[in-house]
């Protein structure tokens, strides 16, 4: 009896130890999740300052380098921070904590594809404008980091293709908002084809037929394909507005005078 007693102990001790071990696994799980959750809407909040910065950007020659670069620093900024994230789940798996920071990287994404397009737009054309589309590739490029306790090692932040098609599909609505307030600049233009506006509605266009394709052969929960709906929806809902700005200038710019015009393209912002 005495014997079965000091079994039944050292199972209970046995038993608590494991279960206080399971504890501190849990916290410090819980603990990093919530540091990633902090700096991930540090990203995001920054990320929508840099598209407001863009938004505000002169486009005129004299005026376009300086506002880019601080839009640069911006971008650095926040890197700095998404650096932050991959150092703190570097030894661990990555995709485990991908919802804690999924919503700042989407952002960054979306900051990113726009900056760089009003970066190079003036290199491209029409014809060729998804050279200039944010290829998933430069984001991994983006988001490699330089080890701090060994320089030979990169730290990188892994993130699965779903959050980069998501965060691309977001910048479509950037770029219909800058569609219809570059439109103006565009009345009296020879050439409408190389003007912003578009331009821009060819990346929308292209972005549109590439992720309405991509929506249905990428193997995603019954949850995240109602997502992926619903960003398409939103993104041909974007490549209808800025048709309807292309039309406007194309066909009726010659016929109205260009105050009523802009009256209509300003219309149009409001729908």
């Amino acid at each position: 009896m005495a014997q079965d007693s000091d079994l039944q102990d050292v199972s209970a001790n046995d038993v608590n130890e494991l279960f206080g071990a399971f504890r501190k696994e849990l916290d410090a799980r819980y603990d990093l999740h919530e540091k990633v959750v902090k700096i991930s809407r540090d990203v995001t909040i920054e990320s929508k300052r840099l598209i407001f910065l863009l938004h505000r950007i002169d486009f005129t020659a004299e005026k376009l380098e300086n506002s880019l670069q601080q839009a640069k620093e911006k971008h650095l900024f926040i890197l700095e921070k998404l650096k932050k994230v991959a150092v703190l789940l570097k030894d661990v798996d990555t995709f485990q904590f991908v919802r804690a920071f999924s919503a700042g990287l989407q952002e960054f994404i979306e900051a990113t594809a726009f900056m760089f397009f009003i970066e190079k737009c003036n290199e491209v054309n029409c014809e060729n404008i998804c050279s200039i589309i944010l290829s998933m590739h430069q984001v991994t490029d983006f988001l490699s980091f330089s080890d701090e306790t060994d320089s030979s090692k990169t730290v990188r932040l892994e993130f699965p293709v779903e959050e980069y098609l998501l965060g691309i599909a977001d910048v479509t609505g950037e770029m219909m908002r800058l569609c219809i307030n570059s439109s103006a600049s565009s009345l009296g233009q020879k050439d409408l084809s190389k003007s912003l506006s578009f331009k821009l509605t060819a990346y929308v266009q292209a972005l549109h037929n590439a992720f309405s394709i991509f929506v249905h052969i990428v193997d995603v929960s019954q949850g995240l394909r109602k997502h992926f709906d619903e960003k398409l929806r939103t993104m041909t809902a974007n490549v209808k507005k800025c048709e309807d700005v292309c039309y406007t200038l194309r066909l009726r710019g010659h016929e109205m005078p260009h105050d009523i015009l802009k009256a209509t393209l300003m219309e149009a912002t409001e729908k």
